[in-house]
C-alpha cells in the first residue's frame, strides 16, 4: 500500500525584495504532486528575477496546496553626505540623502530627502528599505561673526610718549602694518599704522595716523542720553595716546554703562589732561521674542505660530509680513525680528514635513480548513495599528471564519482595509457498509453520494460510483483541500442463496402501526401483496410473507401479526365484609392482556360461572408466548 501525503508549499513572506541583481530560486520536491505556476510553467523548480505577484499550486490525489508572494525590486541604500564643512553666519547648507528608496530618518526624526542646516552640529541620516540600511554623518561648523577693527581717530603723541593700539575681534586673525600678528601694537613714533582682521568668512582693515605734538588732549563724551532697561552702552571718547581715569576709578579706554547715573572721564598725557561728564537717564525695556520648539506639519496642513514676546512694537517675518502671528503652510525655516525704541530681537524655528499615511493592504480574501490559522501582518513603520478585535500588534492570528478590519494611523491621517477569512468544508466521513457476498455474475454498485470531494477508487478510477461483478477488496478515498477519508469493503463470492428470517409472530394493540423489516440487503424483494420494498408496514392482523431473490437463489419466510383490543374496565361490585370461613366469588369475562402489544408473553385471567351463577372454578393466571 502506498501512503500519499497531502501537498504543502510556502513561498516565504507575503512580500519579498530583489536587491540589485538578486533572484528568488525555488526547488520543491517533485514527488509532492503536479505543479502549476501563475505563468503556466509546471516544474518544481522556479526562478523569480522581476517584480510582480507570483503563485504556485500543487495537486495530488490527497489534496491541493497553494501559496503566492509579491516581489519588489529595490537597491541597497547608499548615503554620502560629503566631507565636514565650514559655513558663515546666515548661510543655509543643504544636506541630501541621495536617490534612495525606503524610509529616511535624520538625527532629529525628520524624514525628508533634503535637510537644511543653519547651525553648527553633527548631522546624521539613516536610509532603510527592504534591501538593507545605510547611514552617514557630517560635521557642519558655522564661523562666528568678527567685528571690524577700530583703531580710533588719528592722534598725537607727546615727545617721549607711547600708546598701544588694540584690534580685538574674538575668533579672528590679525596682520599689522609691521607684519606682526598679535591683537595689539605698541606705537611710540609718528607714522601711519594699519591692521587687517580676518577669518574664512570676513576680512576688515583700519588705519590710524600718529603725529607728534606738545598740546594736551581734549576729551568729549557723548551728550546726555537715555538707557533702555536691561541694556548697556559703551562710552568711548575715541582718543589714543592718552591715559584714562573714569569716575569709578577704572582706567580702560572705554566704559560700559549698565544703568542710569552721572559718569565722568579724565584723560591725560605728557602734555596735560582734560575732563568731561555725561548724564545717563532710565529708558524703556528691550524687546524679546520666542517662537518655541521646532514643529512639523502634514502635507496640505498649516501650523499657526503664536510667539511668546514682551515689549514689542514692530514685527518682521521672513516673508515680509508684519503680524504678531504667522501661518506656516510648508516645511522650512521660519524667523522673525521684533523691535522697539530700545532695540530688536530675533528668533528662528524649523518646520518639518511629517510622512503621509501610506495605503493599507491586508491581502486578498482567503479560505482555511477547520483547525488551521491565518496570520495577518502589517509591516508599516511609524503608524499606530488597531484591529477589529481591539488589539494593536503588528500581527493578528485568525482561526475561524470572519471579516477582519484593520486601521493604521499617524498624525497625518488614517487608512483602513479588510479581508474575509472563510472556512472550507471538512472532509466528510466515509462508510461503504459492511463486507458483502457476491453471487457469480451479480453486479454490485457502490455510490456514496458525497458531493464536493474527489474520488479515488482502488483501481485508480475517479468516478463518484463503482460497479463490479467480481470478488475483490473495494477501497475508496475521498478528499478535499482539508483532508481525506477512506473505507474498505471486502466482496466474497458465494453460491449460496439468501437466508431470510422475518422473526417471531407479533401481537399489537388495535390502532398501532407495525413495520416488518426484511433484515437482508443486496436482494430483490417480493411481499405477499406484490410490493417490492425492503420493509412492510401494516395495521391489520394477518399472515405476511416475503420472498427474497439474488443470483444465487431465493428464500421465503412468513409471520403472523395479531392486533388485540385493549382490556375492558372491570367492576367487581361494592366493598363488602366477610365473616370467618366465608368466601366471596366475583364474576368477570375472560380476557387476554399483552401489556407490550408486541411479540412476547400474553397473560390470561379467567373468572367464570355457569348460567345459574354457581362458581365453576376460581380465577387463574396463565401465560403463553405468541408464535
Amino acid at each position: 500500500m502506498e501512503v500519499i501525503i497531502p501537498p504543502m508549499v510556502t513561498l516565504g513572506p507575503d512580500t519579498a525584495y530583489l536587491c540589485g541583481n538578486d533572484v528568488l530560486e525555488y526547488d520543491f520536491d517533485p514527488d509532492q504532486g503536479d505543479y502549476v505556476w501563475d505563468d503556466g510553467s509546471t516544474q518544481p523548480t522556479y526562478t523569480i528575477s522581476t517584480t510582480g505577484n507570483f503563485g504556485v499550486t500543487i495537486t495530488n490525489s490527497c489534496g491541493i496546496a497553494s501559496d503566492e508572494i509579491y516581489v519588489l525590486q529595490d537597491e541597497i541604500p547608499y548615503v554620502d553626505l560629503g566631507p565636514d564643512q565650514q559655513a558663515c553666519p546666515g548661510d543655509i547648507i543643504i544636506l541630501d540623502a541621495g536617490f534612495n528608496t525606503g524610509t529616511i530618518e535624520w538625527q532629529d526624526g525628520y524624514t525628508g530627502i533634503q535637510y537644511e542646516v543653519t547651525a553648527s552640529g553633527n548631522y546624521q541620516v539613516t536610509v532603510t528599505n527592504g534591501c538593507g540600511t545605510d547611514a552617514d554623518n557630517v560635521i557642519i561648523t558655522f564661523n562666528n561673526l568678527i567685528s571690524p577693527p577700530d583703531l580710533g581717530p588719528d592722534f598725537s603723541l607727546c615727545p617721549g610718549g607711547q600708546f598701544t593700539l588694540h584690534a580685538s575681534s574674538p575668533g579672528a586673525s590679525y596682520l599689522w602694518s609691521d607684519m606682526s600678528t598679535a591683537d595689539t601694537l605698541l606705537v611710540n613714533a609718528a607714522g601711519t599704522y594699519y591692521v587687517q582682521v580676518y577669518n574664512p568668512c570676513d576680512s576688515y582693515t583700519d588705519t590710524v595716523v600718529v603725529s607728534m605734538t606738545n598740546n594736551p588732549p581734549v576729551v568729549q563724551l557723548p551728550p546726555d542720553f537715555t538707557l533702555c532697561t536691561g541694556q548697556s552702552s559703551i562710552l568711548d571718547p575715541g582718543l589714543s595716546g592718552v591715559s584714562y581715569l573714569w569716575s569709578d576709578g577704572s582706567m580702560m579706554p572705554t566704559f560700559t554703562v549698565a544703568g542710569p547715573g552721572m559718569y565722568a572721564l579724565t584723560v591725560s598725557n605728557a602734555c596735560g589732561s582734560s575732563i568731561d561728564t555725561v548724564l545717563v537717564g532710565a529708558g524703556d525695556v528691550a524687546p524679546s521674542v520666542e517662537l518655541g520648539m521646532d514643529t512639523s506639519l502634514c502635507t496640505g496642513d498649516t501650523v499657526l505660530l503664536v510667539p511668546v514676546y514682551d515689549h514689542v512694537n514692530t514685527w518682521l517675518w521672513q516673508d515680509g509680513s508684519t503680524a504678531d502671528q504667522f501661518v506656516a503652510t510648508a516645511p522650512g525655516i521660519v524667523h522673525v525680528t521684533v523691535s522697539n525704541t530700545c532695540g530688536s530681537a530675533f528668533d528662528t524655528m524649523m518646520v518639518g514635513l511629517l510622512p503621509a499615511i501610506p495605503p493599507l493592504d491586508l491581502g486578498s480574501d482567503t479560505a482555511v480548513c477547520p483547525g488551521e490559522m491565518v496570520t495577518l501582518s502589517i509591516a508599516i513603520p511609524g503608524v499606530n495599528i488597531r484591529w477589529s478585535d481591539g488589539s494593536t500588534g503588528n500581527n493578528l492570528i485568525v482561526t475561524d471564519s470572519a471579516t477582519v478590519f484593520a486601521t493604521i494611523s499617524n498624525v497625518c491621517g488614517s487608512a483602513m482595509d479588510s479581508v474575509t477569512i472563510s472556512l472550507l468544508p471538512q472532509t466528510p466521513p466515509l462508510d461503504l457498509g459492511p463486507d458483502q457476498t457476491i453471487c457469480p455474475g451479480e453486479l454490485v454498485t457502490f455510490s456514496p453520494g458525497i458531493s464536493g470531494v474527489t474520488y479515488l477508487w482502488h483501481d485508480g478510477s475517479t468516478n463518484p460510483g463503482y460497479q463490479t461483478t467480481n470478488e475483490e477488496v473495494i477501497y475508496l478515498t475521498i478528499s478535499n483541500v482539508c483532508g481525506f477519508s477512506s473505507d474498505t469493503v471486502v466482496l466474497t463470492e458465494s453460491t449460496n442463496g439468501p437466508q431470510l428470517d422475518l422473526g417471531p409472530d407479533l401481537f399489537a394493540c388495535a390502532g398501532e402501526i407495525i413495520t416488518i423489516q426484511s433484515g437482508i440487503s443486496g436482494v430483490q424483494y417480493l411481499w405477499q401483496d406484490g410490493s417490492t420494498g425492503n420493509a412492510y408496514v401494516t395495521t391489520q392482523s394477518g399472515v405476511y410473507s416475503l420472498t427474497v431473490t439474488n443470483s444465487c437463489g431465493s428464500d421465503v419466510d412468513s409471520m403472523e401479526v395479531e392486533f388485540t383490543s385493549a382490556p375492558l374496565a372491570q367492576d367487581l361490585g361494592p366493598d363488602t365484609t366477610l365473616c370467618e370461613g366465608e368466601e366471596l366469588f366475583t364474576f368477570c369475562p375472560c380476557l387476554n392482556w399483552n401489556p407490550n402489544h408486541l411479540a412476547g408473553p400474553v397473560y390470561r385471567y379467567d373468572v367464570c360461572s355457569d348460567s345459574s351463577g354457581d362458581l365453576q372454578h376460581h380465577c387463574i393466571q396463565s401465560m403463553w408466548y405468541g408464535s
